[in-house]
């Protein structure tokens, strides 16, 4: 597994960094970190870093650089990087506080992970500020910083638990996580979720 980040997990903090390390070990997996991608060799199966290495493979599954959609990128919405700018907790712009954001089009902006799971609560945040300004009251719905991530490694699960409060809002340089691994019951966890939103989606 190659990576930019130079040790897995490292935005998350020490304990996800030693605990995703020992994690990839048991299983036999070499993480190549700092690896900054800068050619492909499709014929000679390799993949070559801006440092030099090279890694040659078998299977390659490559990634592409996430980038903000372009009609957010050449937006007013937008922030320094392209990604939309909002405001916490709000998760209004800044410029035109009627237009929210929320997911991946946010997640770079206020310093979060792209994940399922927060862009489900930023939208049920979004739109209790929304009904609240249509009646008149406010409810008080507040947002959930917290996410939980499960894990199929094929004959078990593990799941991380982080909940991004302090680090959203400068109080720590990293978010509050708990990896929990190696039991068979959150590989079950993780099919019983994708069969639940499989037969909400499309109706099976």
């Amino acid at each position: 597994m190659f990576h930019p980040w130079d040790r897995p997990m490292e935005t998350f903090g020490p304990l996800m960094v030693e605990g995703f390390t020992r994690f990839l070990e048991d299983f036999g997996v070499r993480f190549e970190g700092g690896f900054e991608l800068a050619s492909h060799d499709r014929d000679a199966r390799v993949l070559r870093a801006a440092d030099g290495r090279e890694l040659p493979y078998d299977l390659g599954i490559v990634v592409p650089a996430h980038e903000a959609p372009a009609p957010v990128r050449g937006s007013p919405l937008a922030g320094p990087e392209g990604y939309m700018d909002v405001v916490l907790p709000s998760m209004a712009s800044p410029r035109y506080p009627e237009v929210f954001g929320i997911g991946d089009v946010v997640a770079p902006s206020i310093g979060l992970g792209m994940a399922g799971v927060f862009a489900h609560f930023q939208a049920d945040h979004v739109v209790s500020q929304i009904l609240d300004r249509i009646r008149g009251a406010f409810m008080g719905e507040l947002y959930n910083m917290v996410g939980v991530c499960v894990m199929d490694t094929g004959h078990m699960g593990a799941a991380v638990w982080c909940d991004f409060s302090d680090k959203l809002f400068g109080r720590a340089p990293y978010p509050d996580c708990r990896l929990l691994g190696g039991m068979r019951l959150f590989r079950a966890v993780k099919e019983g979720f994708e069969r639940f939103w499989f037969a909400h989606l499309f109706g099976r």
